[in-house]
């Protein structure tokens, strides 16, 4: 391939014409000038160029400047061209050749190269081209299904990314009615185009896998195989079966078989077959086998039938139609044989008539069948179950004798009339019997089974003879002889009409010889061979004599006197006991004593009832066995104490009340006599009339109290036990009157504490105190049962009473408590400054003490005053007094002290009324205490003396006059 510049080829210049420009520091030739670049290289060569590589070499341009290439050379290659076209600069560094790789086969590529001299690039060297060489195509991207059909499919395929460098002109395309499983080789080409789409013709199987793929060729060659794909057509309907073929034919059915098409594609789910008839094609049979029976079809009748099949794709076409005929039947049954002619002890001759319809075909002959040969005796239904036996097989016959028979025996005779298709049904059975003969020996006879008899008997039986000889047993004969004995064989019995003997009066432990024989209508038959028999020990026999030594209410002593041993020695008794059932009662279990001792005859019952009477038996047991048991015994226990009554209940009936029911229990055989009660351990008898109600009240118990109870019977014979505990609570009555407790007293209060029952839940008190008119009057309402009365009169008797409310309701008052108050501590007043009231008419006169007068509390001062010995006494001094501002007039005032004022006042005012006839000031000594109600008065203060001014008024009749 030619190298060299491109011409025409428009060059790329670094720099304006001349060279690159340099830069200097404004000196020519100064320090700070660069080196001018490098002169550019020559072209470079393109050499081993290949479809995907080619190698670039150059060689550095002769320095033209005088300025040699150093180690620190480098070089740059620039590259443009290929499809799609790009540039690329690549730097190799110090090397002069480069190699290019993954290049486009048949594509034009340009190259050029530049160095650089201490970092400074040269031009552009001229371009140099190359063209790569071409190449087969790339593989087509991938066959894809653009539709399918039943017998075809359309495919189409993309091109070649990459074409080689030369255009793909064709595409060929390969196909394998293989799987997947079959190599490369098994493709074969298909077709060959410039097309990329494609439609196989309608020639391919239904539901069939195909695989395909695809190359394309340029002017080179062509490319690899594209990537494989699997693809199948569509399922199809099957193919038409062939006509159904004749697999049997019956009188009133057809059996048909027909072979499976191909299915094409799609799975056979069903076939259909159809028969001709009056309206047409009937469908007699739908499917997925390949045979059917098609039945209530007319016999030797001519069908034909039409077979089709079907799968998930539809219906085939209906097949061919095939002719078919029903076959003959075999012939109608027979009528029933008859006999003919009398019976003999071996043969019997029977009659046969044709039957009535032949089943289209002509009768070749009958057939003749026995059944039986067993005793005139067994009953019919026996007879008729017993399996038949071919006498005879060939042409028609009016009459058959058969032969051989057994006399005495019954038969049942049927016949049946055939042709070419086969044996008719048979007729019904026809009884017949032989002449009777005398049956044969019995058995030998045996002991039955199970028994072995006594030491005095012997159960002795038989089987009938095996051949009764056509006639019933009537009777059987028995004969026996000792074996150790004169050996004479003797009738043992009348003759029996049961197959069975119990041998009585036998001696123990002893071998007899029996031997038996039967009859019938036609005579005896031979004895049997004989069977020995021995006799052994049996169970003693049963206790007699049984009575009572002695008895008490729970127990008893039963003899009995022993019984023969029978053989084998008594080892122990067994008696058995229960209560004779009383009418409408239950039964009692029965109980079981075993009295080991050999040598007893007695045994003593314990744990009976009293007054009950008992059935008692007895029984000895030997090594044989246990014996009979004793004739029932009767015996009663002795009265006993009754038993504890039954069904107490406990009922509250009142607040102080509990009433007791009960059931009477068991007397044991004596009356009852009484009840007794026990109540929380005290044990109350109760009156007679108790036996009769059966019920008893408590009285007198305390309220909302539980009590323990336990009830006892007694009778003439004693007390009975007492029975279980109940209980039972009494009803919460209104609590009582509490009692009150005095807690504290002072001179005005009292505290008081109130005293319930605790059983009485009292949930409010209420406290009275008698008032002054006589009444009780309420004081305090509260849940607390703690109060405190205030406000009281010192040194006085309060009556008090209080009550109780609880859920039952309020109860009674409780009784009158009576307490006092203390007396007061009076103290002594003492007097303060005497003052003069406002308008100079007297003087103020005060006092005060430790205690202060208090009305509620009912405490006073009580005032004083007397005259002095110097004044003159004559009737009576008038004094004037003021309490607050009320001037009052009391009594005259004398030698001796009077009362002048009582009250609650510490300030009074006092002077000389002006009426008095003495003139000036009037001397006087007053004096001051306290009083209380009910109480001893205070002492008097210390006497104070005074000297009353005389008022400048008069009294008048506004004023109060004092008491």
């Amino acid at each position: 391939m030619p190298v060299g510049s491109k011409s025409g080829m428009r060059e790329r210049e670094e720099g304006a014409a001349g060279g690159p420009k340099t830069e200097t520091d404004g000196t020519p030739g100064g320090k700070g000038e660069l080196p001018p670049p490098p002169p550019p290289p020559e072209a470079p060569q393109v050499t081993e160029v290949t479809a995907y590589s080619a190698r670039v070499s150059w060689t550095l341009p002769s320095p033209t400047d005088g300025i040699p290439f150093d180690d620190d050379t480098k070089c740059e290659v620039e590259m443009r061209g290929g499809v799609p076209p790009k540039n690329s600069v690549v730097a190799v560094g110090a090397a002069m050749t480069w190699q290019p790789a993954k290049l486009v086969a048949g594509s034009t590529y340009n190259f050029r190269v530049r160095v650089f001299r201490q970092s400074i690039p040269s031009p552009y060297s001229s371009w140099a081209d190359c063209t790569t060489d071409r190449t087969p195509p790339c593989a087509p991207r991938g066959v894809q299904l653009t539709g399918r059909q039943r017998t075809t499919v359309s495919l189409k395929w993309e091109a070649p990314r990459i074409d080689g460098g030369a255009k793909v002109d064709s595409y060929t395309l390969y196909w394998d009615e293989g799987d997947a499983d079959r190599g490369q080789d098994a493709f074969t080409e298909l077709t060959h185009s410039s097309d990329r789409r494609f439609k196989l013709p309608p020639t391919l199987s239904p539901a069939r896998s195909y695989r395909f793929y695809v190359t394309a060729i340029n002017v080179v060659g062509t490319s690899p195989p594209s990537a494989v794909l699997v693809c199948a057509t569509k399922s199809g309907t099957p193919d038409c079966p062939i006509p159904p073929a004749l697999v049997f034919a019956g009188e009133d059915s057809i059996k048909l078989a027909w072979n499976e098409p191909a299915a094409n594609g799609a799975p056979i789910t069903a076939y259909e077959v159809q028969m001709s008839g009056a309206f047409g094609l009937q469908s007699v049979y739908s499917g997925v086998e390949k045979q059917c029976v098609v039945t209530g079809l007319t016999r030797a009748t001519t069908y034909e039938f039409v077979v089709s099949a079907h799968n998930s794709a539809g219906a085939s076409k209906t097949s061919d139609k095939a002719a078919h005929a029903t076959d003959a039947s075999v012939p109608d049954a027979m009528p029933k044989p008859a006999v003919h002619g009398n019976a003999t002890t071996t043969e019997v001759t029977v009659s046969l008539d044709p039957p009535k319809r032949d089943g289209g075909a002509q009768i070749m002959g009958c057939i003749v069948e026995v059944a039986g040969g067993v005793c005139a005796t067994v009953h019919d239904a026996v007879v008729s179950k017993l399996p038949f036996r071919q006498v005879y097989a060939g042409p028609m016959m009016k009459e058959y004798k058969i032969a051989g028979l057994i006399g005495g025996c019954k038969y049942t005779v049927r016949a049946a009339a055939f042709n070419r298709r086969g044996t008719g049904a048979f007729s019904g059975p026809a009884r017949c019997a032989t002449s009777p003969v005398p049956p044969v020996a019995p058995d030998a006879p045996a002991v039955r089974p199970g028994s072995e008899g006594t030491s005095t008997s012997l159960d002795i039986l038989w089987a009938p003879p095996t051949a009764l000889g056509g006639a019933p047993v009537r009777e059987y004969r028995i004969s026996v002889r000792e074996c150790d004995g004169d050996g004479e064989w003797k009738p043992l019995a009348a003759p029996l009409k049961v197959a069975e003997l119990t041998l009585t009066d036998l001696a123990p432990a002893k071998t007899y010889a029996f031997r038996v024989s039967a009859k019938n209508a036609a005579g005896w038959s031979p004895f049997s061979p004989a069977t020995e028999c021995c006799t052994t020990a049996t169970a003693p026999s049963a206790p007699t004599g049984l009575a009572v030594s002695s008895a008490s209410p729970m127990s008893a002593v039963v003899t009995w006197t022993a019984p023969p041993a029978n053989g084998a020695a008594i080892d122990q008794y067994e008696a058995e006991y229960s209560a004779v059932a009383v009418p409408g009662a239950a039964a009692s279990a029965v109980k079981v004593v075993a009295i080991p001792n050999s040598n007893a005859t007695e045994v003593a019952l314990t744990s009976l009832e009293p007054d009950t009477v008992y059935c008692v038996r007895v029984r000895a047991v030997s090594v044989i066995g246990p014996g009979m048991f004793s004739d029932p015994f009767q015996m009663r226990t002795d009265p006993g104490t009754p038993s504890a009554p039954a069904a107490v209940t406990v009922t509250a009936s009142g607040e102080t009340e509990l009433t007791v029911t009960w059931k009477p229990p068991p007397c044991n055989g004596a009356s009852l006599t009484r009840y007794s009660l026990q109540i929380n351990g005290n044990c109350v008898e109760l009156p007679p009339a108790s036996l009769e109600s059966l019920t008893y009240t408590c009285i007198d118990l305390q309220p909302n109290e539980t009590y323990k109870l336990r009830l006892q019977a007694s009778n003439a014979v004693g007390d009975g036990p007492f029975g279980p505990a109940r209980t039972g609570s009494t009803k919460l009555a209104p609590p009582a009157g509490p009692t009150v407790e005095l807690v504290n007293s002072t001179a005005n209060a009292l505290k008081m504490k109130l005293h319930f029952h605790k059983a009485d839940a009292v949930v409010q008190t209420r406290v009275e105190v008698r008032g002054a008119t006589g009444a009780f009057e309420e004081v305090f309402v509260g849940s607390i049962k703690s109060f405190r009365l205030a406000k009281l009169w010192p040194a006085s008797v309060y009556e008090l009473r209080a009550c109780g409310t609880n859920s039952a309701g309020t109860g009674r008052f409780g009784p009158p408590a009576f307490f006092c108050t203390k007396e007061l501590d009076l103290t002594v007043p003492t007097f303060g400054p005497i003052m003069n009231v406002e308008n100079g008419d007297g003087i103020e006169l005060c006092w005060s003490g430790a205690t202060q007068a208090d009305e509620e509390a009912g405490v006073d001062y009580e005032l004083q005053l007397r005259l002095d010995e110097a004044e003159p006494e004559g009737a009576g001094t008038l004094i004037r007094l003021k309490t607050g501002s009320i001037w009052t007039n009391p009594p005259p005032v004398r030698r001796n002290f009077s009362l002048l004022h009582v009250g609650l006042d510490t300030c009074v005012g006092l002077c000389v009324d002006s009426g008095d006839e003495k003139r000036g000031g009037v001397r006087c000594e007053a004096r001051v205490r306290m009083v209380a109600r009910n109480q001893s008065p205070g002492v008097f203060s210390e006497p104070l003396y005074i000297e009353l001014p005389r008022s400048s008024q008069r009294a008048d009749a506004n004023d109060v006059i004092a008491p």
